[in-house]
């Protein structure tokens, strides 16, 4: 079966005490910190100015995750479904040790010793996007981990790096372009004293607004400004011409 081409949104958690050390977390459960709670916050402040909202929000067993959803459906108040195949990869050996000793699995494919192979990984994230995705009043919210966004782009070999913690992304249906059925949005919450971020992801995954753009206007990207606080931005590093010239695991799972 493949993930149904549906209108959805999905966020990473906010920041947790394993992100601020640099530490590679996977499937140990590291909390959020005071600005991982500030970031959902922020985030949350997005959702009533979507024009269709969420009617579900799913969410992974890990507390960084489970305590995003709740924050953000406070904003929401729909039902929520916890589903552990959203969870981060087992990273194995690799669990609780510095980024720099486990850069093969971060910018790689290599599968981590005594962990879950990127093929079991694969599977299970389909299974899961299957499931919320297959949700039948509308589209949902998916809050789950860095690599779940890095293995669902995968899944039509595409490759995201970089993907911001608490940074909502909304994937319109788009039947015209098959390869990667969707068209994808960033949201920004600009409250006047910092920067917004608008995507740019010919020059690098992202630029202040406010910082003069190296790039031409041919490169520059669709951006519409909802309300004095909400900008909304084409990001382009959920699409199909982000192709990766490598293959992986994720070959024969995609289908």
């Amino acid at each position: 079966m493949s993930i149904p081409s549906k209108h959805f949104y999905m966020i990473r958690h906010g920041q947790t005490e394993a992100n601020a050390a640099k530490i590679m977390a996977g499937s140990l459960d590291s909390p959020l910190t005071t600005g991982g709670i500030e970031e959902a916050k922020r985030a949350a402040k997005i959702l009533p100015h979507l024009e269709i909202k969420p009617k579900a929000v799913f969410h992974s067993n890990l507390s960084r995750a489970r305590d995003t959803a709740h924050i953000l459906n406070e904003k929401l108040n729909v039902p929520m479904f916890e589903n552990a195949d959203l969870a981060e990869m087992h990273a194995g050996d690799w669990e609780g040790v510095p980024y720099s000793n486990c850069q093969d699995m971060l910018h790689g494919w290599t599968n981590p010793p005594n962990g879950e192979t990127y093929d079991e990984f694969f599977v299970r994230i389909k299974r899961a996007k299957i499931k919320a995705l297959s949700h039948a009043n509308g589209p949902v919210l998916i809050v789950c981990h860095g690599g779940v966004f890095r293995a669902f782009s995968k899944l039509f070999e595409i490759s995201t790096f970089g993907v911001r913690n608490c940074h909502l992304y909304e994937f319109e249906s788009s039947p015209e372009t098959p390869d990667f059925p969707w068209k994808s949005w960033h949201y920004e919450y600009y409250d006047g004293k910092t920067p917004a971020l608008q995507c740019d992801c010919t020059v690098e995954n992202w630029v202040p607004m406010t910082k003069p753009s190296s790039m031409t206007p041919s490169t520059r990207i669709e951006s519409h400004k909802i309300n004095k606080n909400v900008m909304r931005t084409a990001c382009d590093i959920f699409h199909a011409d982000n192709i990766s010239p490598t293959s992986s695991p994720a070959d024969k799972i995609a289908s």
